[in-house]
């Protein structure tokens, strides 16, 4: 069933109400006038937060605040690590520099957690075939290289 919202400037109609908007127009006709504008700005500030933008739009954006020089250098994002990490790791490792370091950390990071989601199907995948078999031969004699 569909319902008329009407205000100063337009009739609208809206097609399907769901309670969450029944609810959001009580709150919206209980607000005094004087206090509309900012709830306006306040619900197009949210929408717009939580709707993205089209490709172009994003990457003009964007473009647009690095001409402005409204980003920061990659080296500024290293400023509030942990320095005695860092060189633990650097003596570690010997990687010369905190990005082959901070690479190197999320490299390892993202292996164990694949590792660990490899160990969670144990017991719950079927195997079939001969394991002296791949173990004399190699993957080959089995046909899967």
């Amino acid at each position: 069933m569909g319902k008329t919202a009407v205000n100063e400037e337009s009739t609208i109609v809206i097609k399907q109400i769901t309670p969450y908007k029944d609810r959001l127009f009580a709150e919206i006709e209980a607000t005094p006038d004087e206090y509309l504008p900012a709830l306006l700005n306040i619900v197009r500030l949210y929408r717009q937060s939580v709707s993205l933008n089209p490709a172009d739009i994003s990457f003009a954006q964007g473009w647009q605040e690095a001409l402005d020089e409204g980003t920061f250098p990659i080296s500024s994002l290293w400023v509030s690590s942990n320095e005695e990490l860092i060189e633990q790791a650097h003596q570690l490792s010997g990687l010369p520099t905190k990005q082959a370091i901070v690479e190197e950390a999320l490299y390892l990071m993202i292996q164990h957690d694949q590792q660990l989601q490899v160990r969670q199907l144990r017991g719950k995948l079927n195997w079939e075939g001969n394991l002296d078999e791949m173990r004399e031969n190699g993957f080959n004699a089995i046909g899967v290289l």
